[in-house]
């Protein structure tokens, strides 16, 4: 049927229409291929430990609970508040599960006998 208009000489009803294009669904197309949803994020480990070492660059050699040593390094909110962290301190650390050899402090533990 023709009814004036370009779309209707190709399609004759509503449900003939094609759906999408591609471009439209990038991003379910994309979630889909990498098998995780926006937002997600992969799991951490959280531990307690020791700084034993400083090490150049905002690292630190830290002695886990669990008695293995890592490497972490300072998450940007510590470093953005200017926290000073230094050896003896101890630290709460997020470690990937991918990798466990390095880790992201993300809280220094304030020693009960000090006033800061």
């Amino acid at each position: 049927m023709w009814y004036g208009d370009c779309n209707s000489f190709y399609f004759e009803r509503y449900n003939d229409r094609p759906r999408s294009s591609p471009r439209k669904n990038w991003w379910r197309n994309f979630v889909l291929y990498m098998g995780v949803l926006p937002g997600m994020k992969e799991q951490k480990w959280i531990h307690e430990g020791l700084i034993t070492e400083s090490l150049p660059n905002g690292m630190f050699r830290v002695r886990l609970d669990n008695e293995n040593m890592i490497l972490g390094y300072v998450s940007g909110k510590i470093r953005r508040s200017f926290i000073r962290i230094l050896p003896g301190d101890r630290v709460k650390i997020e470690v990937s599960r991918y990798d466990s050899t390095k880790g992201r402090i993300i809280y220094r533990i304030r020693n009960k006998d000090s006033n800061n």
